[in-house]
């Protein structure tokens, strides 16, 4: 991918930003707009503390697979890795 389409794809992705950022401050008809009056109306997903636990545990899991997966990926490498060096002493 070119500059060209890069810059194109950031200013998609910036103008589409900015227009959700219009459209969460323009007010509504009930002239009252996006103003949160207090945490208890939120729904339980946007709870602040729910929330952070959400997220923290979410990346609790995700580093504990990745951690998973990089001793899979280790393990299959040095077999690829004695495999090939067999392969060219056998060659020799």
């Amino acid at each position: 991918m070119g500059w060209r389409a890069r810059f194109v794809f950031l200013l998609m992705v910036y103008v589409a930003g900015f227009a959700t950022a219009v459209y969460v401050i323009t007010p509504t008809e009930e002239g009252e707009g996006f103003a949160i009056k207090s945490k208890d109306h939120l729904p339980d997903i946007i709870q602040p503390d729910k929330f952070a636990q959400s997220v923290n545990v979410g990346l609790s899991k995700c580093a504990d697979m990745s951690k998973t997966i990089a001793g899979h990926a280790t393990a299959i490498i040095k077999q690829q890795l004695s495999e090939h060096r067999k392969n060219v002493i056998s060659k020799e």
